[in-house]
């Protein structure tokens, strides 16, 4: 029979040393384990801000309540929230913060870059504005219930929630699958139309540029040492050098 040292593509000795370099891409928000937050990089308590229009109802307030009770335990932290009513725009530290909006498809208010960012904008009126490639008509959205999720255009490693629904009683039948865990593991993708008798209908939406990682100094830093094989210090002395032999 065969050593094993002939048959195995790669082996692990005592002194190997396994180098994992940051990649260019990240995987994009999709709506498992609805809702959640990443909080692995928070050094104090995580915040998030709650949105909700001008006319807010006790159904807002009871899908809110349960979306944040949900939230604590998928991601096993308790939130700091914020809450922004009616016409107000999110302030700059609130930009930085995970967000939730929730209203109906003729009283939400976004502001702009979310609805740039998001697949289904609703536009009051039984209108929406519709990204090319997703099979949804606004026929077909009536008396539903539709959730979405996105990466905040303000900062790469926040999200982004924004639910929105048709009438009162949308939202009450949203409340049964938030509270039965069966149907809210099926919500997936990017956007989850659900419906009055608790079907879900989950929609991907791939979007490329949504998922690179945006250039920062210690990234550019990492990308030419990785090129090179030096440390950028090393880089740094041998540039140093050479420009004082142009000079010379």
């Amino acid at each position: 029979s065969k050593d094993y040292y002939d048959s195995a593509w790669t082996y692990i000795n005592s002194n190997s040393e396994v180098c994992l370099v940051p990649g260019r891409l990240i995987i994009q928000p999709s709506l498992d384990n609805f809702p959640y937050f990443n909080t692995y990089n928070e050094n104090k308590q995580p915040k998030i801000l709650m949105s909700f229009p001008k006319n807010i109802n006790n159904d807002d307030l009871n899908i809110a309540a349960i979306i944040a009770s949900r939230a604590g335990q998928n991601s096993k932290e308790v939130f700091d929230f914020d809450v922004l009513n009616g016409d107000s725009e999110p302030t700059r530290k609130q930009k930085d913060e995970d967000m939730i909006f929730i209203g109906s498809f003729n009283n939400i208010k976004l502001p702009d870059k979310i609805k740039n960012s998001i697949p289904i904008v609703p536009l009051g009126n039984n209108k929406f504005r519709i990204k090319d490639g997703i099979q949804v008509v606004p026929e077909t959205l009536k008396n539903k219930t539709v959730v979405q999720v996105v990466r905040s255009p303000w900062n790469f490693y926040k999200r982004v929630y924004v639910i929105t629904y048709d009438n009162s009683s949308n939202l009450k039948a949203l409340k049964s699958v938030l509270s039965d865990t069966d149907n809210l593991k099926k919500i997936e993708g990017q956007v989850s139309v659900i419906d009055n008798k608790k079907g879900v209908n989950n929609i991907s939406v791939s979007d490329s540029e949504d998922n690179k990682v945006p250039v920062t100094f210690s990234s550019a830093i990492q990308v030419i040492e990785d090129k090179s094989g030096f440390p950028w210090w090393a880089l740094l002395i041998a540039l140093i050098l050479a420009g004082i032999c142009i000079a010379a």
